[in-house]
């Protein structure tokens, strides 16, 4: 109840600049040198933190193209699927 009601109408009001960069890879316009894989429902790349040497350092970061996910908590059991093919 928190989060739809406090939580989830402050990420909806942020200005679109603040996610443009998150755009910008979903669009190829940016970082797609970087991308390790581009599938149906998401794009997996390297956090751009990485110094790109010190694989110790290394995680991940999944974006996913379905706008309407703002947050883990919007999940449902609908994205399952989309949940298995990340993992795999």
């Amino acid at each position: 109840e928190l989060y739809q009601a406090v939580v989830q109408p402050w990420i909806r009001q942020q200005a679109a600049s603040r996610l443009q960069w998150v755009e910008n890879i979903l669009n190829g316009v940016e970082e797609q040198e970087k991308v390790i894989c581009r599938e149906e429902g998401f794009v997996l790349l390297p956090d751009s933190k990485w110094d790109e040497r010190n694989l110790a350092e290394l995680y991940l970061l999944f974006i996913v193209t379905d706008r309407s996910l703002a947050s883990l908590r919007d999940l449902t059991g609908e994205h399952l699927p989309l949940l298995r093919r990340m993992v795999e």
